[in-house]
């Protein structure tokens, strides 16, 4: 109805680049058309996920099999190692935490678990057992 963008930007108090940008999408422009393109863009949206199939596979035959440390795999990739030990931390990743317990000292397994009884139980584990073979093959199995 010869509405300048402006207008109706006011009209619908939206911002008139925003109303531009629709318009010009659809031309001639159809409400139902613009509708269905909404749709089609949503899962564009929003924050995605860094932790893809092909990054959790590289990190567990590194991590698991070839015995990296999470610090080493995160340069490689270009991660901050941080996030790798959440993904750890949140069992995202299917590794098990004794896994690498072997090149993690006292003070970060520290900072990485909040539940105390569980640093207890790590300290025991890196004090007496994991020095052992034996454990450190049922660990690594």
């Amino acid at each position: 109805l010869n509405y300048s963008v402006r207008a109706i930007a006011r009209f619908i108090k939206r911002s008139p680049s925003t109303v531009s940008i629709e318009i010009h999408q659809v031309t001639p422009y159809k409400a139902e058309i613009a509708h269905a393109l909404a749709l089609k863009k949503r899962h564009l949206r929003g924050r995605h996920d860094t932790l893809t199939p092909a990054i959790a596979v590289f990190l567990n035959h590194h991590i698991g099999i070839l015995k990296w440390s999470p610090e080493t795999a995160a340069h490689v990739l270009g991660l901050p190692f941080k996030t790798i030990y959440n993904w750890l931390n949140a069992g995202r990743l299917k590794l098990h935490w004794l896994i690498y317990l072997t090149k993690v000292s006292v003070k970060s397994v520290n900072l990485m678990v909040d539940d105390k009884y569980l640093c207890m139980v790590v300290r025991f584990l890196q004090t007496y057992y994991l020095k052992s073979k034996k454990l450190r093959q049922v660990v690594h199995t």
